[in-house]
């Protein structure tokens, strides 16, 4: 190692070269000295490690929690709440997976899984006015994580824009004045028809809607297509070549939006 250090100029050169860690050529150069019984790192007695007695009385806690239906973690918050603090929580759940007999954890309940099926919506305009279809759309702005809200109503039947807005934010009470407004211009309709969404949902809305005589329709869960009507003007509002893309601001995007509701 000496004569490949004084050829390459640096002993570190020179263990680079042979693939030789600085602390392995040490060890090998001053040797540690021989313990006769080590012992393992998983055996040693830390200052921190839990005591046996700790543990026994972690485990009878745990086996006190489970007969009475409560897991680990209640167990270990419940004795903290009395002020013993043994362990965390998680060498709790250490504990716990180390009692042999696991027939005690309690039996957590499981769904049935049984839900019954909702049917399709299926609503039938003969003529306009009858049924309309609402939804909200995210459109871009130039700021990274920002977008804005255009609410929109049609005529499922005429496909007449009967009520839209653009906002920085999805709101029920939004949803109302922007349904007061259209059917104050064009009367109420029979149906209302819209996706589960939280303003769709909204009490608000629906008893300004209920009130006003009009039935509420929504899609089934966890199902995307039932809404066909609101989310084909939206495509074809964002896919036409005069589409805005990205926004500047919320007023240059409701001048946009009202450019296409009303050329």
């Amino acid at each position: 190692m000496a004569d490949l250090a004084g050829l390459l100029g640096s002993q570190r050169a020179a263990l680079t070269t042979v693939g030789l860690s600085r602390g392995s050529w040490q060890n090998r150069q001053v040797p540690p000295p021989q313990v006769s019984a080590p012992i393992h790192q998983a055996d040693r007695a830390y200052e921190s490690r839990i005591s046996q007695e700790d543990r026994s009385r972690i485990g009878d806690l745990i086996l006190a929690g489970w007969a009475g239906g409560n897991s680990v973690s209640h167990s270990y918050a419940a004795a903290w709440d009395q002020g013993l603090y043994l362990a965390s929580q998680r060498s709790w759940w250490r504990i716990a997976a180390e009692i042999e007999d696991q027939m005690l954890r309690p039996q957590i309940p499981k769904k049935s899984g049984k839900r019954s099926p909702r049917q399709v919506p299926v609503l039938k305009a003969t003529g306009p006015g009858q049924v309309w279809s609402w939804d909200i759309t995210d459109l871009y702005s130039t700021w990274s994580g920002v977008v804005f809200k255009a609410y929109k109503i049609i005529d499922i039947f005429s496909r007449e824009i009967k009520g839209y807005r653009v906002e920085e934010r999805e709101s029920d009470h939004m949803a109302v004045e922007m349904f007061r407004t259209a059917i104050a211009a064009h009367g109420g309709p029979g149906v209302v028809h819209a996706d589960s969404g939280p303003a769709m949902t909204s009490n608000a809305l629906r008893d300004y809607l209920t009130g006003e005589g009009v039935d509420l329709s929504h899609n089934r869960p966890y199902v995307s297509n039932d809404n066909p009507f609101s989310e084909a003007s939206f495509r074809t509002m964002k896919y036409r070549p005069t589409d805005l893309r990205v926004g500047q601001g919320c007023p240059r995007v409701r001048g946009w939006l009202r450019s296409l509701v009303q050329p």
